[in-house]
């Protein structure tokens, strides 16, 4: 796939079409199927990414990004009554779910999902790579405030990524390490690695490499609020980590069951 705005355009229109459906598909769904809710999250992003970069809209970017935390939060709970999700066993790929809420500057829910994922009790439906492993817990101890549980999980993730084929990811742990000490120059320093790094991460071997995640580096954009939220002074701007986003005000979780109105700053 071409990682071109005109293609996340094209992109963005087919899914579009098929909103309705795959609203409809994940509604219907029951009994630990989570293929529907899977590929609402997936398309959810792309109207995400679509609504911002292509019809110049914030509220857009929001309002999507908010429709994959309804969809975590039905599943968290329909986990919870019984069913057996993979998606929340399988926890080292929670890194993504965090950062879909720190990219909209929603740190309370952030903050719970962090709360409600316990390595202890949640059994993966398969071996996970230490990578993921790794980049998840150190993430989810720097939301969760636990400084001292936390470095050690860096310290790891920062070895993992000194290796050749994962040092395209080493300026994430010098994110975390930043935000873990507090230190905004090397935070600074740590983005622009990012960034500079990006173009790699979007190829075929990498984690961004559909055309809604190549144009938009929401990771850094949640490391931006994230850091914030520590108290850190961030005024790190590229293309890949706009202002428009990184600035966002807090967002309020909107329950599904309150679609009508969306509770934003927004208005």
């Amino acid at each position: 796939m071409k990682q071109t705005k005109a293609e996340l355009a094209r992109l963005y229109g087919d899914v579009r079409k098929r909103w309705d459906e795959t609203l409809r598909e994940e509604r219907k769904s029951r009994h630990s199927d989570t293929y529907p809710s899977g590929r609402l999250i997936h398309d959810a992003y792309i109207l995400a990414v679509g609504a911002y970069l292509v019809d110049d809209s914030v509220p857009g970017f929001v309002e999507k990004v908010n429709v994959i935390l309804q969809t975590v939060e039905k599943l968290h709970r329909r986990h919870e009554a019984g069913e057996d999700i993979m998606l929340v066993r399988d926890w080292p790929f929670h890194h993504e779910l965090y950062f879909y809420a720190l990219c909209i500057n929603d740190l309370p829910f952030a903050i719970e999902l962090a709360t409600r994922c316990d390595p202890q009790l949640l059994q993966p439906t398969e071996q996970q790579h230490p990578f993921n492993v790794e980049l998840t817990s150190a993430l989810r101890l720097l939301i969760l405030g636990e400084r001292t549980q936390a470095e050690a999980w860096i310290g790891k993730f920062e070895k993992r990524c000194a290796y050749k084929s994962n040092s395209m990811y080493a300026g994430y742990a010098a994110a975390f390490r930043a935000i873990n000490d507090r230190d905004p120059g090397m935070l600074d320093r740590a983005l622009r690695k990012i960034v500079d790094d990006y173009p790699r991460q979007t190829r075929s071997q990498g984690f961004f490499r559909a055309v809604n995640k190549a144009l938009l580096c929401f990771y850094g954009v949640g490391l931006v609020h994230l850091a914030r939220h520590h108290g850190m002074a961030v005024s790190f701007e590229h293309r890949l980590v706009p202002k428009t986003l990184s600035d966002l005000p807090p967002h309020a979780y909107v329950p599904p069951q309150r679609q009508g109105f969306f509770c934003s700053l927004f208005g």
